[in-house]
């Protein structure tokens, strides 16, 4: 009986559609596993960044008031009554108010400016100027700074409890002015300052304040509100908004009269 043919093309391409059915499903092996390990990572990262509050909005500064006014009734060594073109506090009718609210992963600033001029003209005047704020934050791993760009810095002091927040504040009379000594009325004391270009043979100096809210903590910081300003020194005048020292008492240095500087 004749032996039967075998058809080795056959074979070989059933051999090879095998093989490449096996390197199919281990590739799809391969790709399952792939989905479930790194699918797994990506839905721990969520759950970790969600629990460390990394998920975050973020934390925007803007202003609630100010009252700057162009014109001045402030004499100076000149003869003419200043203009205030600075954008910053200056005289006892200008005051800038900025407030900021949202979450905190590392940290966030914001600057105000005010000319230093006059020191002080008694116990209830409006020299010199001061910066107040006040902030609210869920925990004390809060650090708040304040620092001017002549080299002066503030931290503030320990946070207290408030309800179910905590209050971190601080006020301090501008040192800039201070250590100037020069008294309200006296004009030619004004020219211990340089002038101001564009404003009318104004004298002062232009100090920039920072406050500085860094979360200490280990996850981001939520729903936390801060207000803080440059402004006059005592009650608010007439149709200026109460400052926050007047709205809740922040503990600020007495002034000093024509003494030194109350601040370290």
């Amino acid at each position: 009986m004749p032996k039967r043919k075998t058809n080795n093309r056959s074979k070989s391409s059933k051999l090879s559609k095998k093989l490449l059915g096996r390197i199919q499903n281990r590739s799809r092996l391969q790709m399952i596993i792939f989905i479930i390990i790194f699918g797994g990572i990506g839905t721990y990262a969520i759950i970790q960044s969600l629990a460390a509050g990394n998920n975050y909005y973020g934390f925007s500064w803007n202003p609630s008031f100010s009252n700057i006014n162009d014109s001045m009734d402030t004499d100076e060594p000149s003869g003419h009554y200043p203009r205030n073109t600075t954008g910053c506090a200056w005289n006892d009718e200008n005051q800038i108010v900025y407030s900021g609210s949202g979450d905190i992963s590392s940290s966030t600033s914001n600057k105000l400016c005010l000319v230093a001029d006059y020191d002080d003209n008694g116990p209830s005047g409006a020299y010199p100027k001061t910066i107040i704020y006040k902030v609210y934050a869920p925990s004390n791993t809060l650090s708040v700074t304040l620092a001017n760009d002549v080299g002066d810095r503030w931290n503030s002091p320990p946070a207290i409890k408030s309800g179910n927040q905590y209050l971190y504040q601080l006020c301090v009379e501008d040192p800039v002015a201070e250590k100037g000594e020069i008294g309200l009325g006296d004009v030619n004391g004004l020219n211990h300052w340089p002038e101001i270009p564009n404003t009318n043979n104004g004298r002062g100096q232009i100090v920039n304040y920072t406050i500085t809210l860094t979360n200490l903590g280990r996850s981001t910081m939520h729903k936390v509100t801060a207000s803080w300003e440059v402004g006059i020194n005592g009650n608010a005048r007439g149709g200026l908004m109460a400052n926050l020292q007047t709205q809740n008492p922040v503990p600020c240095p007495p002034q000093d009269g024509f003494g030194p500087s109350d601040i370290d």
